[in-house]
């Protein structure tokens, strides 16, 4: 039960930092920065929010590209594969193939 209240309260913040950012043009920064933080190893993939986090990012890059708002490739990259892992991870394999397609030539092996 906490930790499902956790869960809505980080969607939450998220979604509004997603909002905010967008509000503001500040898009890339936001991206780049996740993906920093990523590939730093700044988010514990054991987490219970790292896969919100996770999908959240992946999301609104998809998002962002379908609405033309130009998006770095380099973060897009690293956000889409970390949470392609996540979705690996707990057996999703129907969703892998739908956004290792999202990678392009970039898709994870």
């Amino acid at each position: 039960a906490e930790e499902e209240e956790w869960e809505r309260e980080a969607t939450s913040t998220l979604e509004t930092l997603g909002s905010l950012a967008i509000i503001l043009d500040q898009t890339s920064s936001l991206l780049e920065t996740f993906a920093a933080g990523l590939e730093d190893g700044n988010f514990d993939p054991e987490s219970s929010e790292y896969p919100t986090m996770t999908r959240f990012f992946a999301h609104l890059c998809l998002y962002l590209r379908m609405t033309d708002i130009p998006v770095p490739p380099l973060a897009t990259q690293v956000i889409l594969e970390a949470y392609l892992q996540v979705l690996e991870a707990v057996g999703q394999r129907e969703l892998i193939a739908m956004y290792a397609g999202a990678l392009g030539d970039n898709a994870v092996e």
